[in-house]
């Protein structure tokens, strides 16, 4: 009985401790395609729910329109992981995930970096296509907190 009480109360301190959000963030995507130098240029509102454990970081996109990073222990251990960098601190979420390609030597990079102060983000994914072509896309906005207490509907 004391154990299952000892883990009770870890687990209430452990839950204290995060912190959640949801951004709405307006973002300007520019993509690059290595096949034939040509870009495109979308305009996004997307929503981003940011959970902080400390240690563990996500940062996950509504859609499929972005990447999601994370710095858990389940990420860092998955075998198409090669590292993840964490430069986040109480200013900023600042995270960089290698992961092997489809393509044999290549390397996909997702960064997402959250300014807390002013509010913008930025986003970059540099990934290898099946047929051996880079796409690079980069991204800008600004963001503002849902207010989750506040329903809509």
């Amino acid at each position: 009985m004391k154990k299952l009480i000892f883990l009770l109360l870890i687990l209430v301190s452990f839950n204290l401790q995060a912190e959640e959000f949801k951004l709405s963030c307006n973002i300007r995507l520019v993509t690059y395609y290595s096949v034939d130098g040509s870009s495109e240029t979308h305009q996004y509102n997307e929503v981003f729910e940011i959970t902080d454990y400390g240690k563990s970081k996500y940062i996950m996109p509504s859609s499929v329109n972005f990447r999601s990073v994370s710095t858990s222990n389940r990420s860092k251990n998955h075998p198409n992981t090669l590292s993840i960098d964490d430069f986040s601190d109480l200013s900023k979420w600042d995270i960089t995930v290698n992961t092997k390609s489809k393509i044999e030597g290549k390397v996909d990079v997702t960064s997402i970096r959250i300014d807390r102060n002013v509010g913008k983000i930025w986003y970059s994914a540099d990934f290898n296509t099946p047929s051996g072509n880079t796409i690079l896309e980069t991204g800008v906005g600004d963001c503002e907190k849902v207010d989750v207490s506040k329903k809509k509907f």
